[in-house]
């Protein structure tokens, strides 16, 4: 929370109206609020809490209200103004109103009391409360954030339990009491418990022992494939050898149409080198003579111009030079007479000022005049206003208005009744819902028992009774599979041999193949049968007890709302019932006795306003007639000042025969007088000014262009040398590189041929015919080119094609044996996964249990409350040990008692309350500015706001020093302070201050530093 304004008036001392401006005195970070005693500075902090909590320190909201009133005022009003929410970023007014009642002055009526939320440009009042805005109850306001007087020390007497509850509100440690979501997370795993033994029953029986036969498949049909894919790797050598011999013949052809093109342009081709070589000749070795002989012959042509025009100018500087010479002294002797024209310029200013002096007198006499009619007017006004006051309050207190409790009561019945309302509606729509789930629970579960079969009475009988069949068909298999491994041996057997077996020399049964063969392979469809009868078994009887536990919680809830919907709808009875308590029949009555009760109250107030502004206009007609009276004495001492004003200027005129005859002129006219003169003095200092900086101006000039012509002539005389130099040259050059001057030269010398891009063809062309020539010598190279046969790449194409499809057809087989394992691994796997994450669950449930007994009352949530103490210790020593010069500091016990640590009697523990007053104050700072910075810390704010009323004259000069130092501090931790004190040594040190002074007329009266 951050302060912005406080409006008090009535208050204790505060008789009209006063405001304290937080805004510039928290942009100091550190203010005071200073004050003789008794003065009233306490009660600032009185109306702040009066405003957001209703109720003062000193005194209770019941009873001791009526002596909260300013005994000569008729109204309470204080409106406080300030920012709170996440991070201070709303804007609230909290407000409270009371006034004296009419038939007993003695008495206070109930004060209304609100908060308002800023939103635009108005102000809303909403539902919310001081505790809710502000973020803690008003004790704990007291003891963190506003401490008033007295109660700076309450943090550190409260008792442990008292202290910990604190904590516990202020830091919402209620969100530690974990029982009853650990509560809810084992009803949670218990349903995951039955959910996962539901799908281990699902999968039923799986039968790992046909892994090993799949497997022994795949590897003979992997064999297979590996022969397959060495013919595959042979053909697709043979086919890519034919498709590389068909692309490189076919390269070879165009190659050979490439070369022939290519001999065509090697003559022009020949004749543009030797072009491209003449070129480079004359651009090296002769074009940068020629290049070099043209710009000197430029150069010499610029000299010559620039010597003329030098020349032209020498003689029109030593003109201009001569007249500018003769302007300037003549100019010089017109300023010479400035001094005359400024004695006149002084003259004029006082003529102004004498005739000033004289409108201000004939204004001053007809106030004199207006003064006295203004006071008879104010007199007769004060009398009909008087008259108006007393009809006014007459009305008001013709009106009754009913007890203000018994309004709050009817009001909380009508809005407790319309709730009641409300939710017995939404709590019925929530039965419906149930009840209709609970039926279709109840269908499912009746369809689902519609699959046993008859004999049965649960699932789980069904499953037991397929399970001993299916063991039953069991041990016939393996008699089965024992009597076809005898089979290996039955064709052996020849009458009168014995047998290898039992010793019998006749045979008189010998075993069938086709007999036993066809007994396994029923036996084997039987025993599947059973195995998906067991495993249907199951999945029906999970679902069936999922039904019944969602019958049961449907069931429950039903049982639930159907209560709450009858102590809904007994309330709903009780409530209109009550009503009659009152003297009402029914809701409507009620609504008519509030609405008439609403305007009662809106007309006393409208007449209440009346009589405040009657009031107001009271005090304005005395004040009107004080100041007239006033006013009227003042303007008389204003005339005889005047009179001796003007004698005064008159005095001192330099020319007062020319100055006086413009006394009747227009105060315009003078002012254009004195513009005029001043500036003509003004122009003609500018244009002497200017006509000597433009003779310097035009002599430098001149020295600069005779610099010029000497440097341009000498220039001219150099470059005509340099000329006949390089012409030789030129010519030289030419016989040189073995050229004459025909058209063919001044070709190469004066066209300006692209040299790279000549180049680049020529290199081009060569680098074509070489590669041509070798990429054809390397094609015919390579064996079979030159007589390819296309039929032959067909063949190996058709060959690749058909050992393509035998191999697909075997990756086929193999991929369905390799889903075949997979899916029976997978199951495998995902059954070994239910198993494992049901003993995990199982073991969740039994910490679970664990630790419900543990949360079990509030023993965690006091034991976080202890930490957090020991956290606010340890920020608190930060500041306690620096103020007692680390030989103190504070700690908690287990039973969260206070105690300080000694050290200058060895570290030894000793209780907090044994400290001497002013170390106690020292202690219940640190703490209180701890609890502070954790409060802002919780709001996550920018700012921080702590002011203190309390303590410092307890505390000798050096701690008072430390303690200031502290409080200076906190400004670089954005944390703003204030605090209130009558000690002198702390109002040197504060910059930004109110100062709150008694005045026995008008009551406490709130002025400022700055």
């Amino acid at each position: 929370m951050i302060p912005i304004k406080l409006e008090i008036e009535g208050l204790y001392s505060y008789k009209s109206k006063q405001v304290i401006d937080f805004n510039q005195l928290t942009s100091a970070g550190l203010f005071g609020i200073f004050g003789a005693v008794g003065s009233g500075k306490s009660s600032i902090l009185e109306g702040i809490l009066l405003a957001l909590y209703g109720s003062t320190e000193r005194l209770l909201a019941r009873g001791e209200r009526d002596s909260m009133m300013n005994l000569q005022s008729d109204k309470l009003l204080v409106n406080f103004y300030f920012f709170a929410g996440k991070g201070n970023s709303k804007e609230y007014l909290a407000r409270y109103e009371a006034k004296r009642n009419k038939k007993n002055p003695d008495k206070v009526d109930t004060g209304d009391h609100g908060i308002y939320l800023k939103s635009g440009e108005s102000w809303a009042r909403t539902e919310e409360s001081a505790e809710s805005v502000v973020g803690m109850k008003k004790d704990h306001f007291k003891q963190t954030i506003i401490i008033p007087q007295g109660k700076f020390r309450e943090f550190v007497e409260l008792g442990p339990k008292d202290r910990a509850e604190m904590m516990k509100e202020l830091f919402g440690l209620e969100r530690f009491d974990l029982y009853d979501k650990t509560v809810r997370l084992r009803a949670v795993t218990k349903d995951r418990k039955l959910e996962l033994s539901t799908r281990i029953d699902t999968l039923g029986e799986i039968a790992p022992e046909s892994i090993p036969t799949l497997k022994a498949e795949l590897t003979e049909k992997s064999e297979l494939l590996d022969k397959e894919k060495e013919l595959l790797e042979a053909a697709q050598k043979e086919a890519e050898r034919q498709e590389s011999l068909f692309k490189s013949f076919e390269n070879w052809k165009n190659l050979k149409s490439k070369w022939e093109s290519i001999q065509q342009l090697k003559p022009s081709m020949d004749e543009k080198k030797k072009k491209y070589r003449d070129y480079l000749t004359v651009k090296s070795e002769i074009k940068p003579v020629f290049d070099k002989l043209q710009e000197e012959k430029l150069e010499a042509e610029k000299f010559s111009r620039s010597v003329a025009v030098c020349l032209k100018a020498k003689a029109n500087f030593e003109e201009s030079i001569l007249k500018k010479e003769e302007e300037q002294r003549q100019l010089q002797e017109d300023v010479n007479r400035n001094p005359a024209r400024e004695a006149k310029i002084r003259d004029f200013k006082r003529i102004i000022m004498i005739k000033g002096h004289l409108e201000e007198k004939e204004k001053v006499k007809k106030i004199v005049e207006d003064c006295a009619l203004q006071f008879e007017s104010a007199k007769k006004t004060l009398n009909t206003l008087k008259a108006n006051i007393q009809k006014t309050e007459q009305e008001s207190e013709d009106i009754t208005l009913p007890d203000q409790q018994q309004l709050t009561q009817l009001s909380t019945v009508k809005n407790l009744c319309a709730e009641a309302e409300k939710k017995s509606h939404e709590t019925t729509m929530r039965l419906e819902k149930e009840t209709k789930a609970l039926e279709d629970q109840k269908s499912k579960a009746q369809n689902l028992k519609l699959n046993l079969p008859t004999g049965f009475e649960n699932f789980k009988d069904w499953s037991q009774n397929t399970e001993d069949k299916l063991s039953i068909l069991a041990k016939k298999r393996e008699k089965l599979i024992i009597r076809i491994g005898l089979l290996s041996h039955a064709h052996t057997l020849q009458n009168g041999e014995p047998c290898p077996l039992c010793g019998a020399l006749e045979h008189p049964l010998p075993l069938n193949q086709s007999t036993e063969d066809s007994e396994l392979s029923e036996l084997d469809e039987k025993i599947r049968m059973a195995k998906l009868e067991i495993k249907r078994a199951g999945q029906l009887d999970g679902e069936l007890n999922l039904a019944t536990q969602q019958i049961q919680n449907h069931q429950k809830n039903s049982a639930q709302l159907e209560e709450e919907v009858n102590k809904l709808n007994h309330d709903i009875k009780s409530y209109r019932e009550s009503i009659g308590s009152f003297g009402l029949s029914d809701m409507e009555a009620l609504d008519l006795f509030l609405d008439s009760a609403k305007q009662n109250a809106a007309k006393k107030k409208q007449l209440e306003t009346d009589l405040k502004h009657l009031r107001k206009e009271v005090e304005t007609a005395i004040d009107t007639k004080e100041k007239a009276d006033a006013k009227s004495q003042t303007a008389t001492a204003e005339l005889e000042k005047l009179n001796s004003l003007i004698a005064d200027k008159n005095s001192q005129l330099e020319y007062p025969d020319f100055s006086k005859k413009y006394l009747d002129q227009q105060v315009t006219e003078l002012q254009v007088q004195i513009q005029n003169t001043e500036a003509a003095i003004l122009t003609l200092k500018n244009r002497l000014e200017s006509k000597r900086k433009a003779l310097e101006d035009e002599r430098l000039k001149q020295s600069e262009n005779l610099t010029e012509l000497r440097t341009f002539s000498e220039s001219l005389e150099t470059s005509k040398k340099n000329i006949a130099k390089l012409e030789l040259e030129f010519e030289s050059s030419i016989q040189q590189n073995g050229f004459v001057k025909d058209s063919y030269f001044s070709q190469l010398l004066e066209n300006d041929m692209d040299a790279d891009k000549a180049d680049k063809e020529i290199r081009d062309f060569e680098r074509q015919l070489t590669e041509t020539k070798t990429r054809l010598e390397d094609l015919e190279k390579i064996p079979g080119l030159l007589d390819f046969d296309p039929d032959k790449k067909e063949q190996a194409k058709a060959k690749l094609k058909e050992v393509e499809t035998k191999s697909e057809a075997l990756q086929k087989e193999i991929t369905l044996i390799h889903k075949q394992i997979e899916e029976t691994e997978e199951k495998l796997k995902l059954l070994q996964s239910l198993e494992e994450e049901l003993e995990k669950t199982e073991k969740r449930l039994s910490y679970l249990d664990e630790l419900a007994n543990l949360f079990k009352g509030k023993g965690f949530v006091q034991y976080i409350s202890s930490i957090f103490l020991r956290e606010l210790c340890h920020t608190a020593n930060k500041r306690f040990m620096q103020l007692t010069k680390n030989n103190l500091s504070i700690e908690i016990d287990e039973q969260n008692t206070f105690l300080v640590k000694d050290y200058l009697n060895g570290g030894k523990t000793r209780l907090l309350k044994t400290l001497s007053g002013g170390q106690t104050f020292q202690a219940s700072l640190c703490l209180a500015l701890a609890l502070a910075e954790k409060v802002k810390s919780l709001n996550q704010a920018d700012q921080s706001f702590f002011f203190l009323d309390e303590g410092f004259g307890a505390l000798d000069k050096e701690s008072l020093r430390v303690v200031f130092e502290t409080l200076k501090s906190l400004r670089h931790e954005n944390r703003i302070v204030g605090i209130i004190s009558h000690v002198e040594d702390l109002q040197q040190e504060i910059s930004a201050y109110a100062r709150v002074e008694l005045d026995p007329e008008k009551g406490s009266q709130v002025g400022y530093s700055f």
